[in-house]
Order: C-alpha cells, then sequence, then structure tokens
C-alpha cells in the first residue's frame, strides 16, 4: 500500500507539471483543518475532523493528501451492534479554476483508503477498502494565503457499516 500511494504520488507530480506548464514561482505548500459532515448505517450524523495538505504546483494543480477520523455514533439499542469509528485517508491530485477573483472551483481525483470498526454483541470487526477518491468543491480567498472551502468527498466504497463514504466538508487551508 505505501508503495502504491508513493508512486501514485510521483506520477501525479510529473504528470502535473507537465500539464501545469512553466511555473510563475517555485511550487507552494498548503494545510489545512475542516469539519467534516457524515451518516452512519442506522441513521447517526456526526461532525468529523480531518486534516489535509499538499504542495500546488501552479494555480491550477496541486497534489493534496487528507485524513478524516470517523468518530464512534451510537446504534439504536435493538441493533445490537456499536459503531466504533474509523477513519478515511486519501492521496489525490486536485484541479483548480478560477470564477472570479477570490473565488474558485476544483475537482479532485485520487485512491482512498477507509477502514469501519463495529462491534456485534461484543466481537469487534473491522470493514475495509482502498478505491476511488473523488472530490468537488469551492475555494474562496478571504486574505492572501488563508482561504475557506466547502466541498463534497467520496471515499471510496459504501461500507455495510459504520460512517458511508459521503462527507461534507468545510475548511480552512493556510499556503505557506
Amino acid at each position: 500500500m505505501p508503495q502504491l500511494l508513493a508512486a501514485l504520488v510521483l506520477a501525479l507530480g510529473v504528470a502535473g507539471s507537465a500539464l501545469a506548464g512553466p511555473l510563475a514561482g517555485a511550487p507552494q505548500a498548503y494545510a489545512g483543518v475542516a469539519a467534516a459532515g457524515t451518516d452512519h448505517n442506522g441513521g447517526a450524523s456526526k461532525v468529523n475532523p480531518k486534516v489535509f495538505g499538499g504542495v500546488a504546483f501552479s494555480d491550477s494543480l496541486a497534489v493534496e493528501g487528507g485524513y478524516i477520523d470517523l468518530r464512534k455514533a451510537t446504534a439504536a439499542p435493538e441493533a445490537r451492534t456499536i459503531d466504533l469509528g474509523g477513519f478515511g485517508s486519501y492521496v489525490a491530485a486536485r484541479l483548480m479554476r478560477p470564477l472570479t477573483e477570490k473565488l474558485s472551483a476544483y475537482g479532485k481525483l485520487g485512491v482512498a483508503h477507509s477502514q469501519r470498526k463495529v462491534s456485534h454483541v461484543g466481537v469487534v470487526g473491522k470493514d475495509s477498502d482502498t478505491g476511488i477518491y473523488g472530490a468537488f468543491g469551492l475555494q474562496y480567498s478571504i486574505a492572501p494565503g488563508v482561504a475557506i472551502s466547502a466541498e463534497y468527498e467520496r471515499y471510496g466504497k459504501d461500507k455495510k457499516t459504520g460512517a458511508k463514504a459521503d462527507a461534507w466538508t468545510l475548511g480552512i487551508n493556510f499556503a505557506f
């Protein structure tokens, strides 16, 4: 798995620099935090913390990685299943297109690995997969090097238990 992610990052970086054309400056790193809303099987909804970061090779192309901590949700007592949480992580290429001077639209495509942990009558099990990651959203620049974003994300396939693969995310990122 680590070799797959390293190869993907390297390939995206090489392809990105070729597609982006000449750079106006050096690549710029960015990092951020977000709150991601997810629905859980069984009807519960949770707000989960997310961290992300990346390297922008141009105004339109970046490579990004992120991690979402899926919080425990309480299932109905009659279900006799306890959702113990889990996580989602991804590495993706991000393509951005300016709409106005401060507002941009973007899409992300890459690889996600996610895991859900559940307990059913005292037996703990895991449901995990590696699959396609996709996202689209809007980013608004509130100051030089600071932006807020709203996006829809999809972390692979839906799981049988725990948090679903979809997330609605509000975040802030800082370029440095």
